[in-house]
């Protein structure tokens, strides 16, 4: 042993902390999350920034050597995750634990293989007197604390602030601070959240210097009154010590206006501050009215410290099955939202968080459950301001202990935290570190006990903690549901992915009970059809209250410029890509699923006739005096009137607006309304169209039958020909098996690269992967192989001809499972050039119905620029289209394709009545003729998609395919793991037929 090295006994490094059911060590007492200064200066300072770091299977106590030469360690960042950093794999889970299938471990039980991280960092510090913090905003999942060489706490509060005093450890010059993390311990039984695992120090680390004088925590009860028009202040201030000379600066402002300002004496530790604000303006997630509170503490009128923190006066309550705020009805038009971005996981930085707060807002989302943990503290800082409302949640999920137990006796003793004693604290002090942490913001409106967990005695205690020390808010929990002896435990029915018809059925039996979805329209891939259904639930109940869409964004991690999921690193045991739930991209960007979202969580409804709109406000809050209005009137898509107009409309009022546009309908036109609301910044908050005369679904494009140009007709041995100068259309397969329309040439060109072919079949989309995918797989065969037979019932045959059309039909046997249902396309080919298509399929009366009849056209890829009349611009569905708008797009096929965690069916358009791709200097127009049809334009086909299961595995595209349908089903979204397309929204046992004009000009 050389000089001066120091000896640790094995006590040093108390390894079995981890297998303990316990917050922590020597940690301080968990407080309001606020901001000190003193002087004009932060008590706070970042630690955040490049430390040393070790990885490592077993922990060497060497490590905690303050001789231990850490200058050619590997670095890290703060705040990451290690497996992020080249360190491990992330590992994604949803029930499962992540050590399933690996070790048998009993309940409570720390695996063996168990990852450490140690991280290093040398701080330079010139003591005074004051008092010293760490503060660990976050990590996962248990932390052990070292500065020079001498053990200082333990924590699992992996989600709120771990505090640790210093002054006992801290010496002047430079100081040795050693976080050793483990990934694993018990807390992780309660961490078994539907996200990705990592571990490390993800989370904002802070040096707090305080004044000996200081204020140690503050709870700030401001409410409004019950006659809702003046607002109470209580608010009890502790602090650190007290003496005669100690004085505390309270200033109240709204805005520039002082509204109450006095200095009080420190008498002991505590102080209470009580009084009420007539005629406050209250805070609701319309209006966030926020007061400021100033409290400046001086000794001997020396500045001790500084405090500032914004709030705003609110009621929340419960009557006859109604959530209230500031007495009017609450409908929670909410999202969950994990905290994540693709590049940093859940480490995010303050300008992800900005970025989502913004993006939630601009999309009528009124309120946000932080699933399933307490939040970044910025996050509630940001909410209070915008008017976003948050249910916390407690860190609490135990999932996998109790989801496939068939548990007949003793439920409460088989799962966790379940009725075990020993677990009763660390549940308790769980929840009440994430209520006093966040106490304080206004924009929290619930508390959450967790997240599947079941039942028991702990969660009731720590629900009782709730109510003892908050009466101002209720407190939410869904595991209870259907738990007889516990649902007490919950203010509100909450349920998951409930279908609406269930729901409804539930209202009208408790017409008294609250009813709230915590998660509902499961937005997996392609997904959120049939929204409508339960927004019409809050307008038909009063009981219903709303949910929250589960989720807000994809669970991808961009590495090296490709996203992966689940199962991507190859980590076992994984749950694939169901951590791709959201509205959002992984990428970040926004698709049509949250602007359908947003259409119907727009605050204003609208009823609309020739010459008048009555419009209705949902607000509850506020009037429109502050938005503006355009009504605009469209011939076709041509915009050719408009009007700019303010009004005032009330809550709930309705208002007519009456115009007079003295436009004269012409015969066979098409006239739309279209009337959009913006807010103060030009952001488009509500909007509403209708057809006024003529239908979103009608067409009037008439055929050119006045080309006196006589067209041929000639056989060879595999092909028919129709030409006249202006246009040379050629059929194969008369006498192969591979037959239909393969060749348009006008002025020597082809505009086909291939045959035209029918399809059943589309790729599989994830709320299809189980019995869906199955369903489906009846029209894969018949789709990819569709069967032209020459010799039966004639194939491709001529039949009709004269000089100024030929009709050629095609037949196809479409063979699916034992049935043989013919699709037939007729091609009529007019003198004038144009070319009208009608195919047809009857669905087979025996076997499931295809997700969509239509025929498909292959293009070289160059021919990229297309336009379209229909549904637009982002892709939408039968059941999903709401929330775009009718109008002419110009778009590109490469541009259409939205990429999904897994490629699928998507870029599909409603209600088209005409497709233009660009071919060189022509186009090849594809016409709706007896009433609009959908269609996609993709750099993939059907198949292509199908059998990739990530972006890359699909092939370099080659080639664009249009595909015209006559149907095309739903998306669904009450859930991705059975839950059908609704009936309405599916094809039926009928037959199918679409017209169209094919014309190259």
């Amino acid at each position: 042993m050389e000089e001066g090295e120091q000896v640790f006994s094995s006590m040093m490094f108390n390894k079995e902390l981890i297998n303990q059911p316990i917050t922590g060590e020597n940690l301080e007492k968990e407080v309001a999350y606020f901001e000190p200064e003193f002087i004009q200066n932060r008590c706070r300072t970042s630690m955040n920034g490049t430390w040393k770091f070790i990885f490592c299977d077993e922990f060497d106590e060497f490590y905690l050597n303050e001789n231990f030469d850490i200058s050619d360690l590997d670095t890290i960042k703060v705040p990451s995750h290690i497996e992020l950093n080249g360190y491990d794999k992330p590992k994604y889970c949803n029930v499962m634990y992540p050590r399933e299938g690996r070790e048998n471990l009993k309940l409570g039980e720390v695996p063996k293989n168990n990852k450490i991280g140690v991280y290093f960092k040398d701080l330079n510090i010139e003591l005074q007197d004051k008092d010293y913090f760490i503060e660990f905003e976050g990590f996962e999942s248990a932390l052990y604390l070292y500065v020079n060489g001498q053990y200082v706490g333990f924590s699992t509060k992996n989600y709120t602030t771990s505090t640790f005093k210093l002054n006992n450890y801290l010496k002047n010059g430079k100081n040795r601070i050693v976080v050793v993390v483990y990934k694993y311990s018990f807390i992780s039984w309660f961490s078994d959240q539907d996200m990705w695992r990592f571990f490390g120090i993800h989370r904002d680390v802070n040096f707090v210097t305080r004044n000996k004088f200081h204020i140690v925590d503050f709870k700030n009860n401001a409410v409004l009154q019950d006659n809702l028009i003046d607002g109470s202040i209580k608010l009890d201030i502790e602090f650190s010590d007290f003496d005669h000379r100690l004085k505390l600066e309270y200033s109240l402002k709204y805005g520039d206006k002082v509204i109450r300002k006095r200095i009080y004496d420190v008498k002991s530790k505590n102080l209470t501050i009580d009084f009420d604000v007539p005629e406050c303006y209250p805070r609701s997630d319309e209006k966030p009215n926020l007061y400021t509170t100033e409290l400046v503490l001086r000794h001997d009128f020396l500045e001790c410290e500084e405090v500032r923190f914004s709030f705003g006066f609110k009621k929340i309550e419960i009557k006859d099955g109604t959530i209230l705020l500031n007495g009017q009805r609450l409908i929670i038009k909410g999202v969950n939202r994990h905290e994540f971005d693709s590049r940093y996981g859940r480490a995010i930085p303050v300008s992800s968080i900005e970025e989502d707060l913004i993006n939630i807002k601009k999309h009528n989302i009124n309120a946000i459950r932080t699933s399933h943990y307490p939040n970044n503290n910025y996050f509630y800082k940001r909410c209070n301001e915008l008017g976003i409302l948050v249910m916390d949640e407690t860190a609490i999920e135990t999932h996998g202990t109790w989801m496939h137990l068939n548990l007949k006796e003793n439920q409460e003793l088989n799962v966790l935290p379940g009725s075990f004693n020993n677990y009763r604290d660390v549940t308790v002090e769980r929840g009440m570190a994430m209520y006093e942490r966040d106490k304080n913001h206004t924009c929290i409106f619930s508390w959450s006990l967790g997240n599947e967990s079941y039942a028991g005695k702990n969660l009731e205690a720590l629900y009782r903690e709730f109510k003892e020390k908050d009466p101002t808010r209720f407190v939410h929990y869904e595991g209870c549901s259907q738990i007889k002896e516990y649902s007490h435990i919950s203010d509100v029915h909450s349920r998951m992915y409930e279908k609406p018809g269930s729901i409804r059925n539930y209202l009208i039996k408790h017409p008294f009970i609250p009813y709230l979805l915590c998660e509902f329209s499961h937005s997996m891939g392609n997904s959120t059809g049939n929204f409508d259904e339960y927004m019409k639930l809050a307008e038909d109940f009063k009981n219903y209250n709303g949910g929250f869409i589960w989720d807000y964004i994809d669970q991808g991690l961009l590495i090296d410029g490709k996203y992966y999921f689940g199962g991507d690193f190859r980590e076992f045991p994984n749950d694939g890509n169901f951590c791709a739930d959201g509205l959002l991209l992984a990428s970040k960007e926004n698709t049509s699923k949250i602007e359908a979202v947003k259409y119907y969580y727009q605050p204003l409804s609208f009823n609309i006739t020739k010459n008048k709109i009555e419009i209705t406000s949902k607000f509850k809050h506020i009037d429109t005096s502050h938005l503006n209005f355009v009504v605009k009137l469209f011939k076709d898509e041509e915009s050719i009137w408009e009007k700019e107009f303010k009004m005032t409309v009330f809550p709930d009022e309705t208002v007519p607006f009456v115009f007079d546009n003295k436009v004269k309908f012409e015969k066979n036109r098409r006239y739309m309304v279209r009337i959009s609301v913006f807010d103060e910044n030009g952001e488009e908050i509500a909007f509403e169209e209708k057809f006024i005369k003529g239908s979103i679904d009608s067409v009037n494009y008439e055929i050119n039958k006045r080309s006196t140009n006589e067209l041929e007709v000639y056989k060879s041995h595999n092909h028919i020909t129709v030409q006249n100068s202006n246009i040379q259309v050629i059929f194969n397969g008369v006498g192969i098996n591979n037959g239909g329309l393969e060749a348009i040439y006008v002025d020597g060109k082809n505009y086909l690269n291939n045959i035209v072919f029918p399809t059943l079949f589309r790729a599989t989309i994830d709320n299809e992967a189980i019995l869906g995918k199955y369903l489906n797989s009846f029209y894969l065969g018949a789709s990819k192989y569709p069967l032209y037979n020459p010799f039966y019932k004639g194939g491709i045959k001529v039949v009709s001809k004269d000089s100024k059309k030929v009709a050629v039909e095609v037949r196809y046997n479409m063979i699916a499972g034992l049935s043989f249902n013919t699709f037939k396309i007729k091609y009529t080919i007019y003198n004038s050039g144009e070319i009208k298509v009608k195919f047809s399929y009857k669905t087979p009366l025996l076997l499931p119905k295809p997700p969509l009849v239509g025929i498909k056209f292959k293009f070289d890829k160059e021919f990229d620029n297309f336009s379209y009349v229909g549904m637009g611009p982002g892709d939408n569905y039968s059941d999903r289209y709401k929330g775009q708008k009718y109008g002419r797009y110009f778009s590109k096929a490469s541009k259409e394709y939205v990429n999904y965690s897994t490629p699928q069916e998507c870029g599909n358009h409603e209600f088209t009545k005409e497709v233009h791709i660009k071919i060189g200097n022509k186009f090849m127009s594809f016409i709706a003729l007896n009433k609009a049809f959908s269609f996609k334009y993709l750099p993939y086909n059907e198949f292509e998609m199908e059998n990739a299961e990530r972006f890359e595995d699909l092939p370099y595209p080659k080639f664009n395919y249009l595909t015209i349908h006559a149907a095309n089903k739903g998306v669904g979204g009450d859930d991705s793991w059975g839950a059908p397309v609704h009936k309405k929204y599916r094809l039926k046992h009928k037959k199918y037929e679409q017209k169209f004009i094919i014309k190259i000009r």
